[in-house]
């Protein structure tokens, strides 16, 4: 977000950090009103303030600014406003040097920053130059313009009208954000569009590089967990597997008995179950990606479709303490669905506040008539998610616990499927959520069907689907607490 400071120069207002801005004059009396409520503004809002001043008295400037801001002294005394000849700022041996110049403003903007001032409010006055350094100076101006745009740092540069030729004025305003010049009794402030232009470009091209990097950032953390994803259940498959085909050996033949060669094989097949979703949520998840999947939508009553979902899930979680309720207030209402894919919404939000959810906590599924649009909401009272994490809780490879010793497993794409099925059937989910109170995800669905020759009953699609308890199987396959 831009953040914009008080420049204290009328007609000028507000200006983002990064202003390069620009002064002709051509007595000292003319600017002395604007540069003293430049540095009033800086000073007032914990800037600091540096003027490097050319051809005038350091003693001359403090009696200028003594005018308009008490205490003047305090402020130089606690190092707030430097006063720097010129000569000690941007000449050496008689030579300007681009780089030494750029590195003493870093070097400040730095210092501000260790003293906690908000940034650096600058003047330059270059009524110090002749035409021979003229072309390092303007070419200095422009590598300014590329390194200030991101930094706490503003800066006006004076110029003396009556020294620049017609093109070192134009070269001057070229390269400077804003131009101040009198006309006549009145100061008038010249906005460079080009540049301007050039600073969005550079801004969106930052935002872009930023949201790129972010975004490799969190692909890389999706596939060092993926790893882990993988590795894990083929661990557990792989350590089953021997100890069933070490059964017949003498010193574990008595201990493996009938019961715990079920649990082996429960732990291998829900372990399989886990894989065979993490493999599905990254095949689909391309699929999505790439604008290649597809849903098949087949005029159904909704309410029945959810229902009998939760009904499937219910001993499941009765089993580990915790109730789930089913609430409606339509008794039927068709439209449009692909009923794998809406029992997979509704499952993985369920597993989702499994997850999460307190001992003997409670899960809600509730449905509501619009009339041209349906509300289904789950919630629980489970631990809920901070609310800095909500803005991205749907974002592609996003965990809100990464840690390893992390309570519940899962790779960070659920949600993020969830989100895009939903906006395959046109709708929009949102959540809300506080912290040791639970969380509710509440999707909006608009009211649609197809044509269709003869209805679909959703008893017989729901026959003909997979088994539910299959499904069941594969969303729960990474809750090993049930």
């Amino acid at each position: 977000m831009e953040i914009l400071r008080e420049s204290g120069i009328k007609g000028l207002g507000k200006i983002s950090w990064g202003t390069h801005m620009c002064m002709f004059y051509l007595s000292r009396d003319d600017f002395s009103d604007i540069l003293i409520n430049y540095i009033k503004a800086g000073l007032e809002n914990n800037e600091l303030c540096i003027w490097v001043y050319s051809g005038i008295d350091k003693n001359v400037i403090i009696k200028i600014l003594k005018k308009s801001i008490n205490d003047i002294e305090q402020y130089i005394m606690k190092r707030q406003l430097l006063l720097i000849p010129y000569i000690d700022w941007y000449i050496k041996d008689g030579n300007f040097h681009r780089e030494k110049v750029t590195n003493r403003w870093l070097k400040y903007i730095e210092f501000a920053k260790t003293k906690g001032f908000a940034g650096v409010k600058a003047i330059g006055d270059i009524g110090w130059i002749d035409k021979n350094l003229w072309f390092s100076f303007s070419d200095y101006e422009t590598h300014l313009n590329n390194i200030i745009g991101n930094l706490p740092f503003t800066i006006i540069c004076l110029y003396n009208l009556l020294k620049c030729t017609s093109f070192q004025i134009a070269d001057v305003i070229r390269n400077h954000k804003y131009t101040l010049i009198k006309n006549e009794a009145e100061w008038s402030v010249l906005k460079n569009s080009e540049l301007e232009l050039k600073e969005i470009k550079l801004k969106e091209s930052n935002k872009m590089l930023g949201e790129a990097l972010e975004y490799n950032k969190l692909r890389t953390e999706f596939f060092s967990n993926i790893s882990h994803e993988l590795k894990t259940p083929l661990t557990i498959i792989l350590s089953a597997l021997q100890l069933l085909n070490e059964k017949n050996s003498t010193h574990l033949n008595e201990k493996i008995n009938e019961n715990t060669e079920k649990k082996y094989i429960d732990i291998i097949k829900q372990n399989s179950y886990r894989l065979l979703r993490l493999v599905n949520n990254i095949i689909d998840l391309t699929k999505i990606d790439s604008d290649f999947f597809d849903i098949q939508l087949k005029n159904l009553n909704v309410v029945e479709v959810v229902e009998n979902t939760v009904l499937s899930v219910a001993e499941y979680i009765k089993s580990n303490g915790i109730k789930i309720t089913f609430d409606t207030d339509v008794e039927e209402k068709i439209m449009a669905i692909d009923i794998d894919q809406f029992e997979r919404i509704i499952l993985n939000l369920i597993s989702n506040a499994i997850k999460f959810a307190k001992p003997e906590g409670n899960i809600w599924v509730s449905l509501y008539d619009k009339q041209d649009h349906l509300i289904i909401s789950v919630k629980d009272d489970g631990k809920g998610i901070p609310k800095d994490k909500l803005p991205i809780i749907f974002e592609r490879f996003y965990q809100i616990d990464k840690s390893l010793s992390r309570e519940c497993e899962g790779s960070g794409v659920g949600l993020a499927i969830v989100k895009s099925l939903v906006e395959k059937h046109g709708g929009k989910i949102t959540v809300n959520s506080t912290l040791g109170v639970g969380s509710e995800f509440t999707m909006k669905f608009p009211i649609r069907t197809i044509p269709e020759k003869i209805p679909t009953s959703s008893s017989t699609l729901l026959n003909e689907n997979q088994d539910c308890m299959e499904k069941v199987n594969i969303e729960f396959s990474d809750i090993y607490s049930i």
